[in-house]
């Protein structure tokens, strides 16, 4: 399978493998698929980014980005500029957690 507009190619520093971007202990990697040119990450998806903000909303966590932007950072235990940067893993990760939020609201 070749890299498309939907996976990026990973820096050398994070390449190698089992390797993960998040520095701060995290069990999730974000290293999903290898090929013979190197590790790959696999971008979220738009339904996920949908459900993500959905979720978000649902929350009552503020429509401004920053404070978003800020709240998945924290989610994930590193620094985002962007929700489009995350993987497919570290998504289903986060709508997990924000599930598991809205199921004990409503409890």
């Amino acid at each position: 399978m070749q890299p498309d507009q939907r996976t990026r190619k990973l820096p050398a520093a994070v390449s190698e493998p089992g390797a993960s971007n998040n520095t701060r202990g995290s069990s999730t990697p974000s290293v999903v698929e290898t090929q013979d040119s190197g590790e790959v990450l696999d971008c979220v998806s738009n339904a996920q980014l949908q459900a993500l903000h959905a979720g978000l909303g649902e929350l009552h966590v503020s429509t401004d980005r920053s404070d978003r932007l800020a709240v998945v950072g924290a989610m994930l235990g590193r620094p985002i500029d962007s929700t489009s940067e995350l993987t497919r893993r570290e998504a289903a990760s986060l709508l997990g957690v924000l599930h598991r939020e809205i199921e004990g609201c409503l409890s």
